[in-house]
């Protein structure tokens, strides 16, 4: 939603409705654990931007894929879907 606000990601719904439409979805929703930012302390300093440097350490302790653009993820211990 932080890039939605600053204009970078047009989602096209409102948050609401994106919300709405994750919970009549198959996707499951991640909550944050204690495990997962004790993983952001042990990431190399690749990328600085600390919402992706969680979802970096959530992907690896959950074993899950990235799903971005930014080609710096290629850096860690995780799979990037999307060129």
């Amino acid at each position: 939603m932080i890039k939605k606000s600053l204009g970078k990601l047009d989602i096209g719904s409102t948050t609401e409705q994106l919300f709405q439409e994750v919970e009549n979805s198959p996707i499951k929703i991640i909550h944050l654990k204690h495990d997962h930012i004790f993983q952001v302390e042990k990431l190399l300093f690749h990328h600085k931007d600390p919402f992706d440097r969680l979802l970096i350490s959530t992907a690896q302790i959950e074993k899950l894929k990235i799903i971005g653009v930014d080609d710096v993820f290629d850096k860690y211990s995780v799979t990037r879907v999307w060129d």
